[in-house]
């Protein structure tokens, strides 16, 4: 679950039937990949049903047999990943859309939550000498 459906559970702000409700719409509109990296010419189709043919009876995504079969980089699936994520509605959104919580609880969520990584040590404090 995200970080920031957590808070708002575990706050009791929001039900978790909400949260999850949220998390399946923001699944189902979230476009595929392969669509993204069609659309930014970064795979052909061909090369699109290849991976899809690759990826058919496994539970590999479909970024990695990409990047197996030479089509693409690492780098260039965080871009498609990043816009992916971008066109996307977020969790908070949606929440708000469904009426689930206002613009306000959301906004003062997400400041709790800043403020909560803010304070959480760094993965440079583990390995700080004396």
């Amino acid at each position: 679950m995200d970080d920031l459906g957590v808070l708002l559970v575990r706050e009791g702000v929001v039900a978790p039937e909400a949260v999850l409700k949220a998390l399946d719409t923001q699944r189902s509109a979230r476009l595929p990949i392969g669509r993204i990296a069609l659309e930014e010419r970064i795979l052909t189709m061909r090369q699109v049903f290849e991976i899809l043919s690759a990826q058919a009876g496994t539970k590999r995504l479909f970024g990695q047999i990409a990047v197996d079969l030479g089509f693409i980089t690492d780098a260039q699936v965080e871009t498609l990943l990043e816009i992916q994520r971008m066109e996307c509605a977020s969790l908070g959104d949606l929440l708000v859309q469904a009426g689930a919580l206002t613009i306000d609880q959301l906004l003062a969520a997400q400041q709790r939550l800043a403020r909560q990584k803010a304070a959480e040590p760094g993965p440079q404090a583990a390995h700080a000498g004396p």
